[in-house]
């Protein structure tokens, strides 16, 4: 296999932005394993463990959510990889990759969610552990999501390459992406999806 070189993460800031609006989350737990999902013949996949865990929450603007991420940078992680700038012009999604600046760290479920309550009026979760490449699938009043992680490659040092779909459907209303992504060991994938002007789903996704 090729070797691949990751860049180096850098922190940003999301300093400065008070959050004076109440956001309420919104329990999803409805997900399931289609585990008879097939990928093409051709695609070379490896099997690793994946957690993926999905809020969904409405907010009048994303000053909550630039808060969220400044809890989680003060937590001692950080992202170079995107910003909210993409919100913020009228896209419908941002995805970030985060690492740890201390060795042993992992920006799990728990973090997030403890970086969640102290931005939001109300905070639930729905996770799942499963195997790539299987396909996550869940439905929260019209919005379905489906995700497909799939590892492409993984090295000795912890780090792994993969592909990822995310597909939400809001009433016949489409937002997909697709990315191909490099994760540092004990890393973590961040989508933000913006489903209606004022609802949102972020997705965590840990390996």
């Amino acid at each position: 296999m090729k070797k691949i070189t990751l860049g180096v993460l850098l922190a940003l800031s999301f300093s400065g932005y008070a959050a004076t609006e109440q956001v309420t989350s919104t329990l999803i737990d409805s997900f399931k394993i289609e585990s008879n999902f097939h990928f093409p013949k051709s695609t070379n996949t490896l099997n690793v463990h994946q957690n993926v865990t999905v809020y969904s929450f409405s907010a009048k603007s994303i000053a909550a959510i630039k808060k969220t991420l400044a809890e989680i940078e003060q937590k001692g992680f950080s992202t170079a990889t995107a910003s909210l700038s993409g919100l913020e012009e009228n896209q419908n999604s941002t995805i970030m990759v985060f690492r740890a600046n201390k060795e042993g760290q992992s920006l799990s479920p728990s973090v997030l969610s403890e970086a969640l309550q102290k931005n939001v009026s109300i905070e639930s979760k729905s996770g799942l552990k499963g195997i790539m490449p299987e396909r996550l699938y869940t439905q929260i009043d019209n919005v379905s999501l489906s995700v497909v992680n799939t590892a492409l490659g993984k090295f000795d040092d912890g780090r792994i390459v993969l592909t990822q779909f995310i597909n939400a459907n809001n009433n016949g209303k489409e937002i997909a992406t697709h990315n191909k992504l490099g994760l540092p060991q004990k890393g973590a994938i961040l989508n933000i999806i913006r489903v209606r002007p004022d609802a949102y789903m972020i997705v965590l996704t840990t390996i």
